[in-house]
């Protein structure tokens, strides 16, 4: 049982069963690992003309507690063409994208979707 000081403090003696502070940051890392916040690339090929669109499927690592709000941009070589990102069919545990062809013609196959997902502030 923790016993009292003059001034009213309580602290601990040796029968009372404390966790060692290893075992609260431990505690502490493990949650933080699971923050909410996941990112990550998916390589694509583009469609082939202008106007058109191609479908992106993204599955993360592990479930967030929420749908998060996902955020991507695309990054080509040199000389690729111009592509806008929607982000559609968010869930816990992945979303789709389109990438929407806006000039050019051939397929790029060398795209890569970045993509950020966070799942705080969504109300």
């Amino acid at each position: 049982m923790a016993n009292v000081t003059a001034k009213g403090i309580t602290f601990p003696t040796q029968s009372d069963n404390i966790a060692p502070l290893e075992t609260h940051l431990a505690t502490i890392a493990e949650g933080a690992d699971q923050v909410g916040i996941l990112s990550g690339l998916e390589a694509f090929t583009g469609p082939d003309t202008t106007g058109s669109t191609v479908g992106i499927s993204v599955t993360f690592a592990y479930a967030l507690e929420a749908a998060p709000v996902v955020t991507g941009t695309v990054q080509a070589g040199a000389g690729a063409s111009s592509y806008i990102i929607t982000i559609v069919d968010t869930s816990t545990t992945g979303f789709n994208a389109k990438a929407y062809r806006l000039n050019g013609s051939g397929a790029d196959s060398s795209l890569v979707l970045h993509w950020m997902a966070s799942d705080y502030n969504r109300s």
